[in-house]
C-alpha cells in the first residue's frame, strides 16, 4: 500500500501539469463538444466574457436547491444546457459538471471555474491512477484470490481523498500563473514547491530568490551520481544505486527547499535531515557496512556531499537575509545561520578533510 505522502506528491505533479495544459485537460474530460467533436475551453471562452452564462448558472444553482425530484433536476440542467448551446453552438455535459461541483463542494464557484477544475481533476486523477497501476493491479488480483474487496476499495478511496484534498486548494486564476513561473524557474518537478504554492501563491517570490541555489543543489546531486557511476560498481551495486538514488535526490531537494521557504530556518534541523537521507541511501543500497574500497569511497563521497550542500544552502539563506546590512562584512553575511549549530566548524573541517582524502588517496 503506497504511503499518503507518495500519493500526494504524485498527484501534485499531475495537478500542476493539468493546470499548465488547461485547454488539453478540458478537451480530455470530454464535457464540451462542437458538432459531435470534443473541444477544449478555448472554443467557448469568448462566450463567457459578457457574463450571461454565469448569470444563468447562478440562477440554475438556486433552482437546484429547490428541486424536489431527480426528474426536476434533469429538466433544469437540460434547460441550462439548451441556453449554453444557443449561446455558444456547443453541447455542455451540464449534469456531469453539476454532479462534480456538488460532490467536491464547488457549488460556490462560477461555471467557468467548475469546467476548468473538472478538466484538471479528471486529467490529474487519471494520471495518478496510471502512476499507481501496479498497486491497483495487485489489489485487484488479491480480490480475485481472497474474495475480499476491502484492500482495493481502501486504496481507491485513499487516492480519491488525497486528490480531492489538494484540488480543493486550487484557485485557477492564481495558480495557473504561479505554476507557470515555477516551471520557468525549473522547480516544477518538486512536489514540495507545488504544495507550498497551493497554500500560499506569494511564496513564488521567495522561490524566485533561491532558484539559483536550488538549481546548484540539483546539479551537485547529479554530478555526484555521475561521479559514482564512473567507478566499477558491479551489477548488484549499480542496480541498488539506480533504484535508491532518485529517492535520495528527491528528499535532499525537498529538505533544501523547506529550508529556503521556512520563516525561521534551522541549520541543525536541515543537517539532521541531510544525515537521515544519507543514512537511508546507504542502508537501502547495502553499502552502510560495505568494507570494500568502493564502499568506503561511497560513504565518504555522500558525507562530503551532505556537508557541501549544507554549507551551500545555509550560506545562500544567510547572504540573502543579510545582504542589505551595510555594516556587515561579506563573510558575516554568509555565516550567521551557522551560529545555530555548535558543530559548524566540524562541518567545514570534515568537508575539507574528506575532500583532501578523496583527492590524494584514491580508493
Amino acid at each position: 500500500m503506497p504511503r499518503d505522502d507518495q500519493i500526494r506528491d504524485q498527484y501534485l505533479i499531475h495537478l500542476k501539469d493539468a493546470c499548465l495544459n488547461i485547454n488539453d485537460s478540458v478537451h480530455y474530460r470530454c464535457s464540451i463538444s462542437y458538432q459531435g467533436i470534443f473541444v477544449g475551453f478555448k472554443k467557448v471562452s469568448k462566450f463567457f466574457l459578457d457574463g450571461d452564462i454565469e448569470k444563468r448558472y447562478q440562477h440554475l444553482k438556486k433552482q437546484l436547491k429547490k428541486a424536489a425530484s431527480t426528474e426536476e433536476r434533469d429538466r433544469l440542467c437540460n434547460n441550462f444546457k439548451s441556453f449554453c448551446f444557443a449561446k455558444t453552438g456547443c453541447d455542455f455535459d451540464v449534469r456531469r459538471l453539476v454532479n462534480f461541483s456538488e460532490s467536491c463542494g464547488f457549488m460556490g464557484k462560477d461555471f467557468q471555474e467548475v469546467i476548468l477544475l473538472n478538466g484538471i481533476h479528471f486529467r490529474a486523477f487519471t494520471s495518478l491512477s496510471e502512476s499507481f497501476a501496479p498497486e491497483l493491479t495487485a489489489a485487484m488480483e488479491a480480490v480475485a484470490a481472497t474474495g475480499n474487496p476491502e484492500p482495493y476499495h481502501l486504496l481507491q478511496d485513499n487516492l480519491k481523498k488525497i486528490a480531492n484534498d489538494q484540488l480543493n486548494k486550487v484557485n485557477f486564476q492564481t495558480h495557473a500563473v504561479t505554476f507557470l513561473r515555477l516551471k520557468e524557474l525549473g522547480l516544477d518537478d518538486l512536489p514540495i514547491c507545488i504544495h507550498a504554492l497551493l497554500h500560499n501563491p506569494d511564496l513564488i517570490n521567495k522561490l524566485n530568490q533561491y532558484a539559483e541555489c536550488l538549481a546548484a543543489v540539483r546539479n551537485k546531486l547529479d554530478e555526484t551520481y555521475a561521479l559514482i557511476h564512473k567507478r566499477s560498481l558491479g551489477e548488484t551495486r549499480a542496480a541498488g544505486l539506480e533504484r535508491n538514488y532518485p529517492y535520495y535526490k528527491a528528499k535532499m531537494l525537498e529538505s533544501s527547499c523547506k529550508f529556503c521557504l521556512s520563516t525561521s530556518p534551522n541549520i541543525e534541523h536541515m543537517k539532521s535531515e541531510f544525515s537521515q537521507h544519507e543514512n537511508e541511501l546507504l542502508s537501502a543500497s547495502g553499502l552502510a557496512d560495505d568494507r570494500s574500497g568502493f564502499g568506503k569511497f561511497f560513504r565518504m563521497t555522500m558525507r562530503l556531499l551532505s556537508n557541501v550542500l549544507l554549507l551551500a544552502v545555509g550560506n545562500a539563506i544567510s547572504y540573502r537575509t543579510n545582504k542589505h546590512k551595510k555594516n556587515m562584512s561579506t563573510m558575516d553575511k554568509l555565516f550567521p545561520f551557522f551560529r545555530q549549530t555548535a558543530s559548524a566548524g566540524q562541518v567545514v573541517k570534515s568537508a575539507g578533510e574528506i575532500s583532501h582524502s578523496l583527492m590524494v588517496k584514491p580508493l
